[in-house]
């Protein structure tokens, strides 16, 4: 029942959205209220994806849906029209098998505000031009949150709450939703006081699903959700969780107060996991996989302090800045080439322009060069006697080195002989003041530092 990942960040995003950067082009998602973001995402192909979103206009809940047929060019909005007795809804979670058939978990708004219990499933038939309530997945009860869903296929799904009744309240299905059956205490471990899971926060690859809590817990299944063990993240919370196949996973815990991140790894299914600090930007508004990628995953980050998104290739280890100053919330990719990511919803005056972006190039394409340019050796560096040497990748086919200083200006160039890669290549500096610079040999660049 924790707060949805993005509702309080919302608040603190801002209204306006800086201009997009190479890998991201902004869409405009059709949610229709200003400061709306997106709670979740469900990718059928590069033309169809369903969104949800989340808003806090005038301080109160703002939830509704969005689909694009086109891959973006244009979203089309729409709502629940099945809801019991007129329960306004905050979605949890969307699903969708293929550009018809489409399931999404909700809580009422009045169980968010005032923790009455609550939660209800729905069913499209019609990609989400009309719904059925299917009401088997009880969540009734003070005590009853639902907290996310997912469809494996048109028949089997699984979909997750809070504890109520004395265990986590998880239902199953092989039927499509026509019944779902409730998963019995004892093929559950059992909660801790005060444990809850998070709003969004359950993902699955195959048969094998996860979800996370708040009290750094990581319940798994390998049968679609019949049954479940636990384990120790090791983290204090779980707030971001993804899983590159059956069994390699993150799990990412922010703490607010400091902005520090650590991030869990397990490789074996989620039975074991070891905490770890990575190198580079890592973002924790958002984490996913990038499926036929191993190892790939993408983070993003919405809040005011740390706008941004990032990619690993090397299942976390270290992380290639993607793009720095715009906010990106939830983010989901199809595969390297397909992904999107929640931004904001512009004001009236901008008719409500942007609310999600696009991936406009191969993610992992960025961690590709970076890793490249690591391999781009320069030494001494920082460089003291005038002279630096360097040595080339061997894939690398540059036609000269070019050494730029803080303002972008050209300061030095060197014409690179055939089969340069193999041989040391030593560069006059004793000339150029001290100070910072960038060398650059084709695509590939290193930060120089001249004392």
């Amino acid at each position: 029942m924790l707060l949805p990942r993005l509702f309080i960040i919302t608040l603190l995003a801002g209204c306006c959205s800086l201009p997009g950067q190479a890998q991201w082009q902004q869409q405009k998602a059709e949610f229709g209220v200003e400061r709306a973001t997106v709670q979740d995402l469900s990718i059928v192909s590069p033309t169809v994806v369903f969104a949800t979103s989340m808003g806090v206009p005038q301080g109160a809940g703002y939830w509704n849906f969005s689909r694009t047929n086109d891959g973006g060019a244009t979203w089309v909005r729409g709502g629940i029209n099945a809801t019991p007795s007129n329960v306004s809804v905050g979605y949890a979670g969307i699903s969708a098998v293929d550009a018809n058939n489409v399931w999404v978990g909700v809580y009422s708004q009045e169980t968010f505000f005032s923790r009455l219990g609550g939660g209800y499933v729905f069913y499209s038939r019609n990609g989400g031009t009309s719904w059925t309530y299917q009401s088997t997945a009880a969540f009734a009860g003070p005590d009853a949150f639902l907290n996310d869903l997912h469809m494996f296929d048109l028949d089997n799904g699984v979909v997750v709450g809070d504890p109520n009744g004395g265990s986590f309240e998880v239902y199953t299905t092989t039927n499509g939703g026509q019944q779902w059956n409730r998963v019995p205490a004892a093929s559950l471990p059992a909660p801790i006081t005060g444990e809850y899971g998070r709003v969004g926060l359950l993902t699955a690859v195959g048969s094998s699903v996860w979800f996370g809590t708040d009290y750094g817990r990581m319940f798994y299944s390998t049968n679609r959700g019949l049954s479940w063990q636990v384990a120790n993240t090791r983290l204090p919370e779980v707030k971001q969780l993804a899983f590159s196949d059956a069994l390699n996973g993150l799990a990412l815990y922010d703490d607010a107060a400091t902005g520090t991140i650590t991030l869990s790894r397990t490789r074996d299914g989620g039975q074991t996991w070891t905490p770890f600090t990575a190198t580079g930007p890592v973002y924790a508004s958002g984490l996913c996989r990038v499926p036929g990628s191993p190892g790939a995953f993408v983070s993003t980050g919405f809040t005011t302090r740390a706008p941004g998104s990032s990619v690993t290739t090397d299942y976390g280890q270290t992380w290639t800045l993607l793009d720095q100053g715009t906010p990106r919330g939830t983010v989901a990719f199809l595969d390297a080439q397909t992904g999107w990511a929640g931004g904001l919803v512009g004001g009236i005056s901008n008719n409500f322009a942007g609310g999600i972006y696009r991936s406009t190039r191969t993610v992992t394409a960025a961690a590709g060069a970076a890793a490249l340019s690591e391999r781009l050796l320069v030494y001494p560096n920082p460089a003291t006697a005038g002279v630096l040497t360097v040595r080339l990748p061997e894939e690398v086919r540059a036609e000269q080195l070019t050494l730029l200083n803080s303002t972008g200006q050209v300061v030095l160039t060197h014409a690179l002989p055939t089969g340069a890669a193999r041989l040391p290549i030593h560069l006059n500096t004793g000339k150029l003041p001290p100070g910072v610079y960038l060398l650059r040999a084709g695509t590939l660049t290193r930060r120089v530092v001249l004392e």
